[in-house]
């Protein structure tokens, strides 16, 4: 069966819980957002940058001549911080409860849409409850600086409402919706400029809804219908997005800024499915049995999986993980559109694992459970992964406020701050915006150590402060980190000795303990790689992660 059936159904239902049991995942949406919600701070990979744009914006100034720089044209993405600082100012917990409306927001249309699309209730109660659990949700609504939270709900309304305005009459809110739903592919453009896969996802979609009007099936005139409005709504969306790049950037969409990171030789292809494949074994291994189980019961069959939503998700979940294998980065917060079609596709998958339970088959049923049981104990131990990326993300946002306070409260005047980052990232760029424009530090001088010679470096100012961190246990698949652990540990040690005659006047340290569970490793056999096979580590890790800073002066 390659459509879905897209009738609306009619709920009959009497009591309140018997009607709204399949939205039950918000309530998980809450508890996972509860940690950041009770220590929220700024992080320091982009929040300073956020943080000034948006103090420019809400004064008047719109000056994003940081993404022309960096090819990037996301005036959406910057307005919408901007929306937050004009309503709360500069305190991190609004941010982040604005985080969790968006992701709230998505995780209950998600829910919605697979019930609008014809599927059952607890079809749709699964396809929520996995995108909530979704181990990519975590570096994105527990960080302010990612685009994917809001693209991903923009992308989702737009869907649903060119279905709704294909099942409505012909009149005024048919066209009102079909220009809402381009209209909200072109924000979603511009928060994020991949949003222009929808283009190919959504011609592929059309090209299968026609194959199956050509071959008669019932329902397929109806998702012809609804797939062809949502390629005309992402064309309509990405060509205006496209003509707004140009004006803004006065450049073409490829070969400039961020796009000049796509590269499609076979080295880097080959390069970024081993790295990618490392981030697939550890957010979705239970991707497997369920998968397996279902493939064979429909070739054994020869049918397909009962609700269509199936193939949709499929070509939803190949565009977006393949669009990042040209890519220079493989960062775990990309991959939340592709959970999101994840989630729809597992609950397809786990409705049609319970009807051959209740088949009074003895081996089917026998060889369901098992599947079931294998499915659910891999999905719980990614939670694992899950926690420890959001504690590691709360221990080092802790850290680097404490610091970045102290230094922004004790340092004179006019001090130079030296950071013991010898190769200059972000970390040195945000932490000089913090310091500037959220602690109203502007006279600091931040500069990274290159291996000055510390006696002379203290001469050059009235007030020097050197900043050194420290790194324990830091797990090769996890958030983002500005610091790592291999490269502090050769510069702590050629730093330390000096410093042993400097005063240390400040430190902070978060000791939180992690548990791990690292499925690349059982590939070390066949893919010999540090990401895969680092040493000192397991299977499953259970250890203490070590964040810390340390303040000197002479």
């Amino acid at each position: 069966m390659l459509e879905p059936n897209l009738d609306l159904k009619a709920s009959s239902k009497s009591s309140w819980y018997s009607r709204y049991w399949i939205y039950t995942p918000l309530i998980v949406c809450v508890l996972i957002m509860l940690p950041r919600l009770i220590s929220p701070q700024f992080g320091l990979l982009d929040d300073g940058r956020s943080l000034t744009i948006a103090q420019g914006i809400v004064h008047g100034k719109w000056d994003l001549s940081w993404d022309v720089t960096a090819g990037r044209a996301r005036p959406v993405y910057w307005a919408a911080f901007a929306f937050w600082y004009w309503l709360v100012g500069g305190h991190p917990f609004w941010y982040f409860l604005g985080n969790l409306i968006v992701f709230s927001a998505t995780t209950f249309l998600l829910v919605r849409l697979v019930v609008m699309l014809g599927g059952s209730d607890i079809q749709a109660w699964l396809t929520g409850m996995v995108f909530a659990l979704s181990t990519p949700v975590i570096e994105n609504v527990y960080t302010l600086s990612k685009g994917e939270n809001f693209q991903v709900l923009l992308l989702v309304i737009s869907i649903g409402s060119v279905f709704m305005a294909v099942k409505s009459a012909k009149g005024i809110r048919y066209w009102l919706l079909l220009g809402f739903a381009s209209l909200l592919i072109l924000l979603a453009c511009f928060t994020k400029e991949n949003t222009l896969i929808m283009v190919p996802i959504s011609l592929v979609w059309w090209g299968i809804a026609l194959l199956g009007r050509w071959r008669h099936i019932s329902s397929a005139p109806f998702v012809e219908k609804v797939t062809r409005w949502i390629m005309l709504s992402s064309l309509v969306g990405g060509g205006l997005f496209y003509l707004g790049r140009t004006l803004m950037l006065s450049s073409k969409i490829l070969g400039v800024g961020q796009s000049s990171e796509f590269s499609f030789a076979p080295s880097q292809i080959l390069n970024s499915i081993v790295r990618w494949g490392g981030w697939m074994l550890r957010d979705y291994p239970w991707l497997l049995p369920m998968g397996i189980m279902v493939l064979v019961v429909c070739l054994a069959q020869r049918r397909w999986p009962h609700s269509g939503l199936w193939w949709l998700a499929g070509v939803w979940m190949v565009f977006w993980l393949g669009l990042y294998l040209p890519w220079h980065f493989a960062l775990e917060y990309y991959l939340l559109p592709f959970a999101a079609g994840t989630a729809v596709l597992a609950g397809v998958m786990l409705v049609e694992i319970i009807d051959l339970i209740k088949k009074p088959s003895r081996l089917w049923r026998s060889i369901s459970i098992v599947a079931l049981t294998l499915t659910a104990l891999l999905l719980v131990l990614t939670q694992a992964n899950s926690y420890s990326d959001a504690t590691i993300q709360l221990a080092q946002d802790a850290a680097n406020t404490h610091m970045l306070e102290y230094v922004g409260k004790n340092a004179p005047e006019g001090s130079l701050v030296v950071v013991n980052i010898q190769l200059a990232n972000e970390y040195i760029e945000q932490m000089q915006l913090m310091l500037a424009n959220f602690y109203h530090r502007p006279d600091l001088e931040l500069v990274n150590y290159q291996g000055e010679d510390l006696p002379l470096l203290k001469t050059q100012s009235h007030a020097t402060y050197f900043l050194l961190a420290n790194l324990k246990n830091q797990p090769k698949l996890t958030v983002r980190m500005g610091l790592d652990e291999p490269s502090l540990q050769i510069w702590n040690a050629k730093v330390l000795p000096v410093l042993s005659s400097w005063q240390e006047v400040f430190q902070v340290t978060e000791n939180p303990q992690i548990l791990t569970v690292d499925y690349p490793r059982l590939l070390c056999t066949v893919i010999y790689r540090e990401n895969y096979c680092s040493a000192g580590s397991s299977l499953v890790n259970y250890k203490q992660f070590h964040y810390q800073w340390m303040v000197y002066t002479p």
